[in-house]
């Protein structure tokens, strides 16, 4: 009696492409599930059952060079990729292996493959009555999945999970149920890699543990989190979709780059998050920009393409057929183009938008600036939600702990992800004037340029130099006060609970700005062509000299902007997408 172990995967994941080969304490995810395979006594060969997808290239070379037989089938058929590697393989008994599980057991998995030879069982489950640490493996017999093909070949969930049916019919499947042992039963944990936060939840793991890449004890991972239960934290959030639930797709259509800069292209993955781990959405990202802001959403996880000022983004929907079409951008999109996107099915948003194709969407999302307080919306398809509560940042800084003050006085410099204008440079000189004892932390965007500038005014400062920063909360935990250009910095800010004296690079921003100087929780100075190094200097000087000014600013800004707005948005638009 033959046994194979079959594993799933693909690279164009809807919710985290090429997760299959993102990298666990220093090794492929995918190295990860065939390591522990080849620990298995049970198993007499290991297949990969990709597509014939170009996209797929990179990973079935990356299987071959391991050693792995690579069986290549139907990108949206995964019933047929397993038939495929059935028959190819000879295989008599089949683990099904999600790709995406690398912390596949091998001992369980013998356990399994024993019992359901030793029962003459059709499929073996471990412990209905208890939920366990254990994810992704399934052994079943190959006469099974010829009888789930004959019986329901094209039903959708078996043509995507390949077992529903021998789980749901026990009149027709002999199924073997197996006990667990109390050291690996849990609640709540996620062990797969659909999300970065997933990721980040194993990497996690396995910095406390120690471990070797690929030899994390299952029963180590349980001991660990009953003794740090605040660890399924980092993605309990993150939706696990059932074998019935379809997959739904979001397309964000956003500029950004070293010259637009990069708050729309912030926002929209601050919303990406909430669709793909909460909702369980897939994301794919039309980008009107360079190369830097592109990376961006690369490293976050989520696809993306370029595109150009007109109708690609209509084009590019009618080829990706999303549920739902999100605009942050100042592209010429007409009004046209959102109606022929609601034609072709999609939920349309706007976010920050008073371009005439707000009257066309769905609904439109905005902080309560003047501009937006002062659109009119007569003849209108959806509805304008306008608010401190639609405000759309990371979900960090949903986190940001109730605001304390550094010991020594800090302030922070930070201009956004581009700072087109260069203003670090001004702001770096005019506080290079200020006599009292207080730091400098200067925080250089990844789409930022002059560095070297920078850090040459910096060596005259008692300052530090940070660039791209991961924990930009974390950081302004650490500052007295902050001087900003206005946009999604602003409203980080102020989420943080943090004094800030902004700049703005337009008249638009500078408008906008004007808000925060009347909820009194920033001071405005304007136009960065106008402030001089002496404005600027007053206005730190204010604040730095002013604890009580300081503490009540803060108390405001907190009030006023949770972080939540994304979640908020992201679930207004799944209710609508939904009820369609």
């Amino acid at each position: 009696m033959r046994r194979v172990a079959i594993i799933q995967a693909r690279m164009s994941s809807s919710r985290f492409p090429g997760k299959s080969l993102r990298l666990l304490a220093g090794q492929p995810v995918i190295w990860h599930v065939l390591h522990r395979l080849a620990l298995c006594n049970s198993i007499d060969e290991v297949v990969l059952a990709t597509s014939t997808d170009a996209t797929d290239d990179p990973l079935a070379v990356y299987a071959e060079e391991q050693g792995v037989r690579v069986v290549r089938g139907p990108l949206d058929n995964v019933l047929q990729r397993y038939v495929m590697a059935a028959e190819e393989s000879e295989a008599d008994v089949i683990v099904r292996v999600t790709g995406d599980a690398p912390l596949v057991d091998p001992g369980t998995i013998d356990r399994m493959v024993d019992a359901l030879v030793e029962q003459d069982g059709d499929y073996c489950a471990i412990d209905p009555e208890h939920r366990t640490i254990h994810d992704g493996f399934e052994p079943f017999t190959a006469s099974a999945l010829l009888r789930v093909v004959e019986l329901a070949g094209d039903d959708p969930a078996n043509v995507e999970h390949v077992t529903p049916m021998m789980k749901r019919r026990p009149d027709l499947f002999r199924i073997v149920c197996l006990p667990s042992d109390p050291d690996v039963r849990i609640e709540d944990v996620r062990t797969s890699v659909d999300t970065p936060a997933d990721l980040e939840f194993l990497a996690e793991l396995y910095r406390r543990s120690g471990a070797d890449a690929g030899d994390i004890d299952v029963r180590q991972v349980v001991s660990l989190v009953r003794e740090h239960p605040e660890l399924p934290d980092i993605n309990a959030h993150v939706h696990q979709k059932t074998a019935f639930e379809r997959t739904r797709m979001v397309l964000f259509r956003c500029d950004g780059g070293s010259v637009t800069g990069m708050g729309h292209v912030r926002r929209c993955l601050s919303l990406a998050a909430e669709f793909a781990e909460r909702h369980g959405w897939g994301v794919r990202f039309a980008l009107e920009g360079d190369e830097i802001a592109a990376e961006q959403v690369r490293r976050r996880g989520y696809g993306v393409e370029f595109v150009g000022p007109d109708l690609e983004v209509v084009e590019m929907a009618y080829r990706l057929r999303p549920d739902a079409v999100i605009m942050d951008t100042r592209s010429a999109i007409s009004r046209e183009d959102v109606v022929a996107l609601r034609e072709q099915g999609s939920v349309c948003a706007v976010v920050d938008d008073a371009s005439d194709r707000r009257f066309e969407v769905d609904m439109a999302f905005y902080p309560p600036v003047p501009q937006a307080l002062s659109l009119t919306w007569d003849g209108a398809h959806g509805d304008a939600h306008i608010g401190w509560e639609w405000v759309v940042l990371g979900r960090e800084f949903a986190s940001c702990p109730p605001r304390v003050e550094p010991a020594t006085a800090n302030v922070l410099v930070t201009m956004g992800g581009a700072d087109p204008a260069g203003t670090t440079k001004q702001v770096a000189s005019a506080l290079a004037g200020m006599s009292g004892d207080f730091g400098i932390t200067v925080v250089v965007g990844p789409a930022a340029g002059d560095a070297e500038i920078v850090d040459g005014s910096a060596s005259q400062l008692r300052t530090r130099v940070l660039r791209d920063v991961a924990d930009m909360c974390g950081v302004m935990s650490d500052a007295t006060v902050a001087v900003a250009s206005f946009g999604v910095t602003a409203y980080e800010l102020a989420c943080a609970g943090v004094p800030a004296v902004l700049l703005s690079a337009t008249d638009d921003h500078a408008l906008s700005a004007s808000a925060f100087h009347e909820a009194g929780v920033a001071i405005s100075i304007g136009l960065v062509d106008h402030a001089s190094d002496a404005a600027v200097a007053q206005a730190v000087r204010s604040l730095l000299d002013d604890p009580v000014k300081r503490a009540l600013m803060s108390e405001n800004a907190q009030r006023l902007v949770d972080a939540r707005g994304a979640g908020r948005i992201a679930d207004l638009v799944v209710t609508c997408a939904c009820a369609e």
